[in-house]
């Protein structure tokens, strides 16, 4: 029998990653490790429990996948545990990534390592000229913006960045937080932005969620 070309077996074991890889996604982590690393109230809200579910199984596949991500957006009005998902993923993985290990290029090995930004802060930064953030966030395993189209940017700097990123980390771990309704997203966050939301991720909308801070 004659050996396989490398190009057939290339294209299977791309195939089976991938495979796998959505397995895996399908998978929410086990009670105890959502108590102890998410910690989220869902008070059963069945949509706080689908942004519970939704936030550990992408934990557990930059765990299990760092090499090929996706996009998670979380949007809806503050109070609804947006920013509370996204410091309990920057904690965990900064707690548990040097310890692993994977290969994103050819012989360069790595470990999974996080980078939040609060958006109107890197605003702030961009606007100050600090361009080297915005490489630092093409390349890292996991990128989190939290509070996405806050604040103000009439240069539209932060915009034309962000489309950037976006583009850059495509099939890359990025989560974003926003308290822009979807239906917003063209008018308030620009149209370029709008479509790559919309490119291999997963949205919850907390639309309807209460606020937690109001009694």
């Amino acid at each position: 029998m004659e050996p396989k070309p490398i190009s057939e077996l290339i294209k299977e074991t791309l195939e089976h990653v991938q495979t796998q890889q959505l397995q895996t996604l399908d998978k929410v982590p086990p009670e105890r490790w959502l108590r102890e690393h998410l910690k989220l109230e869902t008070n059963n809200n069945p949509k706080l429990k689908e942004l519970e579910d939704e936030v550990g199984r992408f934990c557990a596949g930059i765990w299990n996948h760092p090499q090929v991500g996706r996009l998670l957006l979380l949007a809806g009005a503050n109070g609804t545990g947006k920013t509370h998902c996204a410091k309990a993923v920057q904690r965990w993985v900064s707690r548990v990534g040097h310890a692993k290990k994977y290969v994103r290029e050819p012989g360069v090995i790595r470990h999974v390592n996080v980078i939040l930004w609060h958006w109107p802060h890197l605003l702030d930064t961009l606007k100050n000229g600090n361009w080297d953030v915005v490489e630092d966030m093409f390349d890292v395993c996991v990128l989190i913006i939290d509070e996405m189209g806050g604040g103000h940017d009439p240069s539209q700097v932060g915009t034309d960045k962000l489309c950037q990123i976006l583009s850059r980390r495509e099939h890359m771990w990025t989560l974003l937080t926003t308290n822009v309704p979807p239906e917003d997203w063209n008018e308030k966050l620009d149209r370029r932005i709008a479509s790559r939301l919309f490119r291999n991720s997963t949205l919850i909308d907390l639309t309807e969620v209460p606020d937690f801070n109001v009694p």
